[in-house]
């Protein structure tokens, strides 16, 4: 559909504003540059996940109101807030650290706020925009597009952190960010839907809505899992901090780093989509999230300020982003075709899922940032073994991981496929010449060499197929 296109092209300039403003490595960087510890740093991210609550409140009047104008109104708001973020560093300079967290708060807030809101209109319409039956395939696509737009972004950053260091280098990545995130609305205004809906009028309660929705067993299931991979996933937002302070990295490389696990994503995009679609949503992320396990011990066992350490944390990166794709892939469609359907309230049972997420990662956020002060004087080595202050939380993400993967072992079947069946379906017959000649079939247009690739096809001998 034509439209698809308006989609990706939304969606890859907006993670160009994300990726060089506030959701990229640089924004942790940024506030350490300006002197905020880590607890303060945490209280910031945790702004971002704590404003979702406001989507269980809006969510009818946002579908009264037309979604496509709730979501262009509010990111207009958001870019001219985040207009202000860079001043942050004159504020540090003139008075103190404290008057610049007090400004960066401010500024985050209200950015925070406006998206919330634009995002609660943004989902509904996003549910609108994609039938079912291609839900995996469209969105593997369009996180291809968004990825590819990610590492160059996170390229760009390298070089303007490389040219401009400091603050200098922070707010011209920031305003260069807005600049695309203001060209992002103008590809979402092409696209269609989102028109305002009559939604039934009712006595509305919080409590009863949603105890309602955690009656859904697949939907209270679904948010116990989500629950556990949050944990774990939360502390992502410090891997920055520990790049920088225990691996030596400087604010460059670590972008370059980001650059490595975006292309990890690029690469795997369509291949997680493609076997969502064809062999359900469960098997994919189950073993996406067996890879992910391994996320802990893989950092823990980086070398320490070591020439070697550049080349191993750009390859534990790139696994990263492979494994968190296959996560999100799957998780994106089992939600949105497995447990959102079965829901009497679509529209509240997404902000819920939202909300919950958000509030149990602004904690995490928080106690994360805590941790990482109070535990600072951690310091040892045990064999390979380093321990200190993220090691320990290193620990935590572990545990997360597990817990996730135990509870979501339990989850409803979406297809045929058995999780534990899914990778052996790549090792029988010749799956090279399966996967390439359904590529190949897809793209070609002539008869005669698509009954040619059928016939490869079926030489391959191979489940894909």
């Amino acid at each position: 559909k034509k439209s698809f296109q308006w989609l990706y092209q939304f969606s890859g300039w907006t993670n160009i504003f994300a990726v060089l403003t506030v959701f990229g490595p640089l924004f942790p960087l940024f506030c350490d540059a300006i002197g905020m510890s880590k607890t303060r740093i945490g209280l910031v991210l945790a702004v971002f996940p704590v404003s979702y609550l406001l989507s269980m409140f809006i969510s009818r009047w946002v579908m009264r109101y037309g979604t496509k104008k709730i979501t262009i109104h509010y990111y207009v708001l958001r870019y001219l807030f985040i207009l202000l973020l860079p001043s942050a560093g004159l504020v540090a300079a003139r008075y103190n650290s404290d008057a610049a967290f007090l400004w960066v708060m401010g500024v985050i807030v209200l950015f925070a706020v406006s998206r919330a809101v634009a995002e609660t209109g943004w989902w509904l319409w996003f549910i609108e925009l994609i039938p079912s039956k291609v839900r995996g395939k469209v969105e593997a696509v369009n996180s291809m597009v968004a990825n590819i737009a990610s590492v160059i972004a996170s390229l760009a950053a390298v070089w303007i952190m490389k040219t401009w260091p400091g603050m200098t280098g922070f707010s011209i990545a920031m305003y260069a960010g807005t600049f695309f995130g203001i060209f992002a609305l103008i590809m979402a205004r092409r696209l269609p839907g989102g028109e305002p809906q009559i939604v039934e009028k009712k006595n509305w309660s919080l409590l009863a809505d949603t105890a309602e929705a955690m009656r859904n067993p697949r939907f209270g299931r679904w948010i116990s899992g989500s629950i556990l991979f949050l944990t774990g996933t939360s502390l992502f937002g410090f891997l920055p901090l520990f790049l920088s302070e225990r691996l030596g990295f400087t604010a460059d490389r670590v972008m370059l780093f980001s650059g490595c696990a975006q292309a990890g994503i690029l690469v795997s995009a369509f291949f997680w989509g493609w076997s969502a679609d064809r062999f359900g949503s469960k098997p994919v992320f189950m073993n996406a999230m067996a890879g992910i396990i391994l996320l802990p011990f893989l950092l823990l066992f980086l070398p320490r300020l070591d020439r070697q350490s550049a080349l191993a944390t750009g390859l534990v990166y790139a696994f990263l982003g492979i494994a968190l794709q296959g996560c999100l892939a799957g998780f994106n469609r089992y939600f949105f075709v497995t447990v959102l359907p079965t829901s009497r309230n679509p529209g509240f049972s997404t902000a819920l899922n939202t909300s919950i997420q958000n509030v149990l990662g602004a904690v995490c956020f928080l106690f994360y940032g805590w941790l990482l002060d109070v535990l600072r004087p951690v310091k040892g080595d045990w064999y390979f073994l380093h321990l200190d202050n993220f090691a320990l939380l290193f620990g935590l993400m572990l545990l997360g991981f597990l817990g996730a993967f135990a509870v979501f072992r339990r989850a409803q079947e979406d297809s045929g496929v058995q999780s534990g069946a899914f990778v052996s379906l790549f090792l029988q017959g010749n799956p090279f010449l399966a996967f390439s000649s359904m590529v190949r079939f897809h793209l070609s247009e002539d008869e005669t060499r698509r009954m040619e690739l059928t016939r490869k096809m079926g030489d391959a001998k191979s489940h894909l197929t």
